[in-house]
């Protein structure tokens, strides 16, 4: 089996990414290198980004002395993590804490810590309220969440959830794929979205 990290490999996936997400184009998945010139020596795009970022970390754990891969008990989901987690007082400190948000910045590092000591208030209020209108008023509530990092901070409260679980999308995909077409068959009615995915249901058993 072939390398997941395999930049060789990074073409074919975003081809079956742009199947599945028609509105993307290849290049936000997969950009190889001297594409934009000379200096571009390294491949660009999201899964390149996805890739490195990956690799990285299982390097930072090997270099810290951990295994790269959860323990099945910290791979299974934290059942009592969100009531846990909303049973927690709100404090002055962590009141202070979105207070800072609301303009602090930099340095990251406090950014990601703040937003961490604020999850009791805001798992509170997320999880009660629910529909559009509300997610609407939690992003203006917290408009950290549209700095360029912003997806660090969704992050952070996935792992806050289901910690060590962050890569089994990357790690489980080909059973992601197979189980998306199957949904998609029984409910996508459009006649050029079927043609498609018909398509790129033959590829993938190739």
């Amino acid at each position: 089996m072939q390398n997941p990290g395999d930049h060789r490999l990074f073409p074919e996936i975003s081809k079956k990414l742009k199947a599945i997400f028609p509105k993307e184009s290849e290049e936000t998945w997969y950009i190889e290198p001297k594409t934009e010139g000379k200096h571009q020596t390294h491949p660009k795009g999201k899964i390149p980004i996805k890739v490195r970022n990956e690799q990285s970390k299982q390097r930072n754990l090997r270099v810290a002395g951990l295994s790269g891969r959860p323990t099945s008990s910290s791979a299974r989901p934290q059942k009592s993590s969100l009531q846990t987690i909303i049973a927690k007082p709100v404090t002055e400190e962590i009141k202070g804490a979105k207070v800072w948000l609301q303009r602090g910045r930099t340095p990251w590092p406090t950014v990601l810590e703040k937003w961490r000591l604020t999850a009791p208030l805001r798992f509170r209020t997320l999880f009660i309220h629910s529909g559009e209108a509300y997610i609407n008023s939690y992003l203006n509530e917290w408009a950290i969440l549209e700095h360029n990092s912003g997806h660090e901070l969704l992050l952070e409260d996935f792992n806050l959830l289901w910690n060590g679980r962050e890569t089994r999308l990357f790690d489980k995909w080909e059973s992601f794929e197979r189980k998306t077409l199957t949904i998609a068959k029984k409910d996508i009615k459009d006649k050029l979205t079927k043609v498609l995915l018909k398509k790129y249901k033959k590829e993938l058993n190739q």
